[in-house]
């Protein structure tokens, strides 16, 4: 695909609810509109909360805490293969959002076209700044995108 001015995104988050039907269908639809990349998120449950939040009573479809239920919500390591393989099968590009140090390192180890590293967590993950942000992108077939919307420049 030539480089275009103008790419069209469709954000999935994890509106997909940990279901690999759901997320087939929102990537299939993505592809129908016209979408030139899909983009998903992740996170690791286990490091980006504390345990007292995860052990937290919470109604949900999923189980009984606030662990069972971001759980659910969030790709494994075989969903996110999945996810690449349905992406390659329709010709869409996909993306991921890292939400913590240990998905962003995950990620580096896929196949997914660029990592989107939120204001919110770039000086918790890269304190030292710019030139460590992009030392740790994944290379010249892949792009990264720091947002600094939520982050002041001096405090990277």
């Amino acid at each position: 695909m030539p480089p275009n001015l103008l790419n069209k995104v469709a954000e999935l988050t994890t509106n997909h609810f940990g279901d690999m039907q759901r997320l087939s269908t929102l990537v299939r639809s993505a592809k129908a509109s016209g979408a030139d990349f899909v983009k998903v998120q992740a996170r690791n449950v286990e490091t980006f909360y504390s345990q007292k939040e995860l052990s937290l009573e919470y109604k949900s479809p999923f189980g009984k805490t606030f662990r069972d239920y971001r759980n659910q919500l969030e790709l494994s390591k075989d969903n996110f293969k999945y996810l690449d393989d349905l992406c390659r099968s329709l010709n869409i590009k996909w993306f991921a959002s890292a939400l913590d140090k240990v998905s962003y390192e995950f990620l580096m180890t896929t196949n997914c076209y660029a990592i989107k590293l939120p204001s919110t967590i770039i000086a918790c993950l890269f304190g030292d700044g710019w030139s460590k942000i992009f030392s740790h992108c994944p290379g010249p077939t892949s792009a990264c995108f720091a947002f600094t919307g939520g982050v002041g420049w001096f405090s990277l």
